[in-house]
């Protein structure tokens, strides 16, 4: 699918899902003993400003998503990273899943979602199990799956590993290359990136400190691949002070917006080419009409 296609599908059904939400949140919002608002263009507009902004960072999460899968390929944005350690040998071995975003609609389950992440350590998955988790039908024969082995000559992926064994959680984007090693044709992960994605850099600052424990935590998993990096970024916006502090004092990366479209975007499009692309959709979505019809 298009860049232009998919930005539009998805923000048809932004659209979509705050016209069907909007006499829900503006009954929720006659429940508030503490808002008695007269005005009804008041009320509609607050309850409006906020299921757009919700929807909003969803979509944009999915898109993001969607154009590093046009950067780095299908298994260059797994949808499950296994990490299995072996003490005797003292290599990891990566495993990945994908899912591509496009599978028949025959073969998916009820909450189907190809665009999430989970990395789950020293976890045995079957391909049943991973087709069971990514929410696919046990027959579906469109799961990718790769595997690597690497050394573990970080002591902090180690510890982080050990920690973290038979658990798993979920990230907000994880991409990596794979290369071949001189001739032998062993597979290794050339570099590796993971971020804790926000919408603005202002937004949500009373979770900073938890912000920067996830990048942390991503910081020493992956520290067994040479050229990895774990990062904080915005969408848009200069992060506030708390959160650059929050960064700081546990020596995380902080991305700015420009750095972080950057490392997403397809190598041919450019920031403002994509904005301009977003805007043509935006318009073309109707979501402006829908909402002054409601």
């Amino acid at each position: 699918m298009k860049i232009e296609d998919f930005l539009l599908t998805e923000l048809k059904a932004m659209s979509d899902n705050v016209c069907n939400n909007y006499e829900e949140n503006m009954g929720n919002r006659e429940k508030n003993p503490f808002l008695p608002l007269i005005n009804n263009d008041i009320k509609k507009y607050m309850a409006l400003g906020r299921s757009v902004d919700s929807q909003l960072g969803n979509r944009i999460q999915r898109i993001i998503f969607f154009l590093s899968r046009q950067k780095f390929g299908v298994i260059g944005a797994p949808n499950i990273t296994v990490l299995n350690y072996d003490e005797l040998s003292g290599q990891v071995t990566v495993t990945l899943f994908s899912v591509p975003l496009d599978v028949d609609k025959k073969w998916q389950n009820k909450n189907f979602n190809p665009f999430a992440q989970y990395v789950y350590i020293s976890s045995n998955l079957s391909d049943k199990d991973v087709k069971r988790k990514l929410k696919i039908k046990s027959k579906c024969d469109k799961l990718a799956t790769t595997k690597i082995v690497m050394d573990l000559n970080s002591p902090t992926a180690k510890s982080e590993l050990s920690n973290w064994k038979g658990k798993n959680y979920p990230v907000d984007l994880l991409t990596l290359s794979i290369k071949e090693e001189g001739t032998s044709e062993k597979k290794i992960i050339e570099d590796l990136f993971v971020y804790e994605i926000k919408m603005g850099g202002n937004l949500d600052t009373k979770n900073a400190p938890s912000n920067a424990d996830e990048v942390l935590k991503n910081k020493n998993m992956f520290s067994f691949v040479a050229n990895s990096h774990s990062f904080f970024a915005t969408c848009y916006g200069e992060c506030s002070q708390s959160v650059k502090s929050a960064m700081e004092t546990k020596n995380c990366e902080l991305l700015t917006p420009d750095d972080f479209w950057a490392k997403v975007l397809p190598l041919e499009l450019t920031f403002k080419d994509f904005i301009d692309k977003f805007k043509v959709a935006f318009e073309n979505s109707k979501i402006e009409s829908a909402i002054e019809n409601l």
